[in-house]
């Protein structure tokens, strides 16, 4: 999954001094993004496990819903607090990155693998029909 999204939002969340309204922001990008959470489910644990958030499972069945909450829990928060979830949600998507990586590199080895398997094979036919 080669997502540009995920870079501008570490981009974002790099900056030492990062406002309130700009850790939302790219938090609520993240939130939205399919390609990142696939189910409202995953969204939820990324809420309660990073952003150490509760919300009640009725909230969990719409993503936007789950985000207005959530930007309103966020903007309670204090800005000790905010670095402190910018430092977490960075790390979130940087293992993100890093294992998105890591399966291109598998992906293009097993398609390597697989193409000279097939070439071998192809030639080991061909040279049967020519004997």
């Amino acid at each position: 999954m080669e997502n540009k999204n995920l870079y501008e939002i570490m981009d974002v969340l790099n900056s030492h001094r990062i406002s309130k309204p700009s850790f939302i922001g790219s938090v609520a990008c993240l939130v939205l993004d399919k390609q990142v959470f696939r189910s409202n489910s995953e969204v939820g644990e990324f809420v309660e496990l990073i952003l150490e958030v509760e919300l009640p499972q009725y909230i969990l069945r719409s993503r936007t819903l789950l985000l207005a909450r959530l930007c309103r829990e966020l903007d309670l928060k204090d800005k000790k607090s905010i670095q402190f979830f910018q430092r977490r949600v960075l790390m979130f998507i940087k293992n993100i990155v890093n294992d998105d990586d890591s399966e291109n590199i598998k992906s293009t080895n097993k398609k390597n693998n697989s193409l000279s398997n097939m070439s071998k094979w192809i030639t080991g036919i061909l040279k049967k029909d020519n004997s």
